[in-house]
């Protein structure tokens, strides 16, 4: 049975009983200073309100910038209603609103979009710190390295649909940086990841996305690279490898 206090959490983020007196009555809650219970419960209900737009915000900027201040407001209280914030740090609520927006009828793709992007860049601001392995390059030019082990910062999204036109709400994306990507186009998959301390992306080519996926399933460089040359005859892993290093995807032997 829940306590008296998860029933109370359960009333101030649920739907509205229409017998709320009797509710707050039975879970002990009374009026103060000259305000009844029903008062009382419904500051309650506000400060939820307001918190769960101002945390959703902090991890969401983008898609509240997109939306605009009256509609995300909206949607936040919705989606807190739906998945309200448990117990722990809240700056780590809302993982579930990108699949939250995917659900709803008729969503278009660039919100979808936005949230995902917001929320994988969200996460690395509390990420633990990696180091790259002084040796890496040298080992690598020596033939040394089999298996590489890679970022666990790094993250792949999927984007969906996204009309071309709507890519403009991308073009000046404080997060977004620039790649060299030789003469190959970014029309893949994006990639998150730190530089530093600072959480950043970019789209990349899908070749490149298989190539650190070949990585990450343990599969040894030399393989992926002869897996890439049967996908794309000639391809040039000079541009991806150097960035790579880099941009420390790859972070040393695994």
């Amino acid at each position: 049975m829940l306590s008296p206090q998860a029933q109370l959490q359960q009333l101030i983020w649920g739907e509205v009983q229409p017998d709320l007196g009797r509710c707050l009555a039975d879970l002990g809650l009374q009026g103060l200073g000259g305000h009844t219970a029903e008062r009382a419960f419904a500051a309650y209900r506000e400060h939820a309100k307001a918190l769960s737009v101002r945390a959703l915000g902090a991890a969401f900027p983008r898609l509240q910038s997109w939306l605009g201040a009256a509609d995300f407001a909206g949607l936040a209280w919705a989606f807190a209603r739906a998945h309200p914030p448990e117990l722990g740090d809240v700056a780590q609520w809302g993982r579930r609103l990108p699949e939250f927006l995917a659900q709803l009828p008729q969503m278009d793709a660039l919100p979808l979009a936005l949230a995902l992007l917001d929320w994988a860049l969200h996460r690395l601001e509390a990420a633990a710190d990696e180091e790259q392995s002084p040796e890496l390059v040298s080992r690598l030019q020596a033939g040394e390295v089999d298996r590489l082990r890679l970022s666990q910062h790094l993250a792949v999204i999927e984007w969906p649909e996204v009309r071309s036109e709507d890519w403009l709400a991308f073009e000046h994306d404080p997060a977004a940086v620039s790649l060299d990507l030789g003469s190959e186009p970014a029309d893949g998959p994006a990639l998150v990841w730190r530089q530093g301390l600072r959480p950043v992306w970019a789209r990349v080519p899908q070749i490149w996305v298989d190539r650190l996926t070949d990585l990450r399933e343990g599969l040894d460089l030399e393989a992926s690279l002869m897996r890439a040359e049967q996908q794309a005859p000639g391809w040039d892993a000079g541009p991806w490898l150097l960035v790579a290093l880099r941009e420390a995807w790859i972070l040393g032997p695994a």
